[in-house]
């Protein structure tokens, strides 16, 4: 037997004849009968399964952490989710860096999850399966039939939609502006992907393009074409310059390096200036970035007659978001200077561009002084709560004649929910207005659904989106009064917050849908348990401790910046 006194060394430092045995587990019979002749041990017990062909090393491991006084490490992903998120990604063509990009996490994430490497995150595997359009986890709620059901109204929904924002399923931005233009009237290049480098390379293209008349739409999205080639195309829009409406210049840049994009843009955009009818303009999916901001901030301050302006995932950042909010404050000008020979810009969509608050101000004199905006989607930006607060505040407050307004993926906490809730009421023409993934947390959602309410009767909402922020069942109550009073809503999401699915409220408000005979909830398949510790309330604290400046300070700096431009721009 051991001696009492005997001090007990665990761990590398222990060895056989010291202080004691070097840990190990006893297996084969000849160890534990001399462990029972020794008196260490008086029954086996197997704590682990093995067949006789295969080892299983479970109990083995358990064994070891059961002795051991170290840190457990956290459980990882399992293998099978990192290959159904792998597949899924491969499918949809996207690099590990486009998903990443995507759900706004570092492309580590995406490389940790697909190698079993990475640790369990619902709020991570939640963003990943609606952007891949798949389940990984295992869905507790609803039957299957239902989701199914709901899963094909939804993508009904998508179809028939003329435009539908840069969606969280695609990597691609998706933009269907339905101008009545017939494809006797478009030349179309569209995803062929193909490679113009040379003059050779294009001009079967170009002589394609020569036999048509009355091109109203060209659309070269989905391949990628050099400087020269540029050029070329260019001056062979020339000759339709008084029926041109449509160019769609997406996705055209893959594989070119970063000065052939701002020499290739140079050669659109004076040629795009020649055309007094161009109403729509696409430049998303493209890595304009801050090489091409020179060429790019000179076109917008210039263009006077594109209405509904696309530019979403260009890698722009906050620096060259700034000289964009510059740039549209130059051209509402000089809109304003020509009205006989220009028309108001109508849709701005810069989503997916990090932005972060450093572009917000800018941002802000751009979109009021575009008073006729009807549309604008910022989407997934990384703005900040105080970002958000001076953008809507001190920018979008203004726009009387906006219907649409997409700000999901940013985060708003209090400071975003109060002036969301402060302006609301400025917006008498809104129809869609996309909150999902903004952070509005349990207060600010009460407080933005309080005001709402108080216009619900005048309200001409059809879409709201309100899901994953943090919303809970007080704020239902406040829906269900307010909801029959919404004549034309039709679509209001709500998954991803904590309520229980089967309250007698979200019942209630099943019952308001269908009695109205129109409009449904989005599927509730993804809820967080309600919550009521009292951390929560201490990380919401933290989260809104954002200091925000006075109002007249931020209003004052704003009427100096466009004081600034207007001298600039005479």
């Amino acid at each position: 037997m051991s001696d009492w006194d005997a001090v007990t060394v665990v761990g590398r430092k222990a060895k056989v004849g010291g202080s004691g045995p070097k840990e190990h587990v006893i297996k084969s019979s000849s160890q534990i009968n001399a462990a029972r002749r020794s008196g260490a041990i008086t029954s086996v017990d197997k704590k682990y399964g093995a067949g006789n062909s295969k080892s299983d090393p479970e109990g083995q491991r358990l064994t070891r952490i059961d002795r051991s006084d170290e840190i457990i490490v956290p459980k990882k992903i399992d293998a099978s989710v990192g290959k159904t998120i792998q597949q899924a990604r491969q499918d949809k063509n996207l690099s590990q860096k486009d998903l990443a990009t995507k759900i706004n996490e570092k492309p580590t994430i995406v490389n940790d999850y697909e190698a079993g490497r990475g640790t369990p995150n619902q709020q991570v595997l939640a963003k990943m399966e609606r952007a891949l359009g798949r389940r990984q986890r295992r869905q507790e709620s609803r039957k299957a039939s239902v989701r199914a059901a709901g899963r094909a109204g939804l993508d009904r929904r998508n179809q028939d939609a003329t435009t539908f924002p840069a969606d969280i399923r695609t990597m691609t931005t998706i933009h269907n502006r339905d101008l009545g233009i017939q494809d006797a009237h478009t030349f179309s290049l569209k995803n062929k992907g193909v490679k113009l480098d040379t003059a050779a390379d294009i001009k079967p293209f170009l002589e394609q393009l020569s036999q048509l008349k009355n091109v109203a739409k060209v659309d070269i999205s989905g391949n990628t074409i050099s400087p020269e080639c540029s050029g070329l195309l260019a001056e062979a829009l020339l000759p339709f310059k008084d029926t041109l409406k449509d160019v769609n210049l997406q996705d055209i840049y893959t594989s070119r390096d970063r000065f052939e994009i701002p020499a290739s843009l140079a050669k659109f955009f004076p040629v795009l200036l020649q055309l007094p009818h161009l109403s729509v303009l696409n430049l998303s999916d493209n890595a304009l970035g801050q090489d091409a901001i020179e060429v790019l901030e000179d076109f917008i301050s210039k263009c006077k007659t594109v209405e509904y302006f696309i530019m979403s995932n260009n890698g722009l950042g906050p620096f060259s978001g700034a000289r964009v909010g510059k740039a549209l404050y130059k051209s509402a000008k000089l809109r304003d200077a020509h009205p006989d020979s220009s028309k108001p810009l109508k849709a701005f969509w810069c989503g997916r561009n990090r932005l972060e608050n450093g572009s917000c101000e800018a941002l802000s004199v751009g979109f009021r002084a575009n008073k006729e905006l009807e549309e604008i989607r910022l989407y997934q930006n990384g703005i900040r709560p105080s970002g958000i607060s001076k953008l809507i505040s001190f920018g979008l407050s203004s726009l009387s004649n906006l219907r649409i307004l997409d700000l999901q993926d940013n985060t708003f906490t209090l400071p975003g929910s109060y002036a969301l809730s402060a302006n609301i009421a400025n917006w008498p023409k809104l129809i869609e207005l996309n909150v999902n993934d903004c952070l509005l947390k349990a207060n600010g959602c009460k407080l933005f659904l309080g005001k709402l309410a108080e216009i619900s009767d005048k309200s001409k909402l059809q879409i709201l989106r309100l899901q994953y922020n943090e919303l809970e069942a007080d704020s239902l109550e406040i829906i269900a009064q307010f909801l029959k009073n919404m004549s034309d809503l039709a679509e209001l999401e709500l998954n991803g917050n904590r309520f229980e699915e089967d309250s007698e409220v979200i019942e209630k408000i099943n019952d308001i849908f269908e009695d109205k005979g129109l409009g449904e909830l989005d599927e509730l398949d993804d809820l967080e348990e309600p919550d009521s510790d009292e951390e929560d309330d201490d990380d919401e604290d933290d989260d809104d401790k954002e200091e925000a400046e006075p109002e007249t300070e931020v209003d004052a700096r704003l009427k100096e910046l466009e004081k600034e431009l207007s001298a600039a721009h005479i």
